[in-house]
């Protein structure tokens, strides 16, 4: 796994190449903006996202996935 972070005008950006995996939630949210970028796939408890969430293969929630203004 390798992961680079970088902002562009407002926006945190992180690219992640390989699985991800979050013991408990992963949460984002769009003030300030965020994009996490996972080639691979993402596991995690809960899911909370009001950013930019790009996940390339599977992505397997066990509890709740909350998409916040996200279309």
């Amino acid at each position: 796994m390798r992961a680079e972070t970088r902002r562009v005008d407002d926006v945190t950006i992180v690219d992640l190449r390989g699985d991800l995996v979050v013991d408990g939630v992963y949460r984002d949210y769009d003030d300030p903006e965020s994009y996490l970028l996972v080639t691979g796939s993402m596991t995690a408890r809960d899911v909370i996202t009001a950013g930019w969430l790009e996940v390339h293969g599977d992505l397997d929630v066990t509890g709740r996935l909350v998409g916040d203004y996200n279309d």
